[in-house]
């Protein structure tokens, strides 16, 4: 029973975490309805899109990294939502999470 009761918890609360990974050059960086969208050109070719708003010190930091590696064209890994938000920001970009800039 201990193993099945682990087994439910490991399988419920795998899809909490999941997230979207994408690892590139930023090629763009805009604003539109109060968002900070960056475009992320990724290893395969494929733009991957991605909103934040600066509302927060720690976003704050975040379009600063992206501003850094658009204009040192640096490589940048980013985690965004797993499902993109089409309906309310028409440039149909992931929620950003977290990014690490190399």
């Amino acid at each position: 029973m201990k193993y099945v009761f682990t087994l439910l918890i490991l399988l419920f609360s795998a899809g909490s975490y999941a997230n979207y990974q994408s690892q590139g050059k930023v090629t763009s960086i805009m604003t539109s309805y109060g968002k900070v969208i960056v475009t992320v050109k990724n290893v395969n070719g494929a733009l991957d899109k991605f909103w934040l708003t600066p509302d927060s010190e720690i976003n704050r930091v975040s379009i600063s990294l992206f501003l850094t590696a658009k204009a040192s064209d640096g490589t940048v890994w980013v985690s965004g939502s797993d499902t993109i938000d089409s309906l309310q920001y028409p440039q149909k970009a992931r929620r950003f999470i977290s990014m690490d800039y190399k």
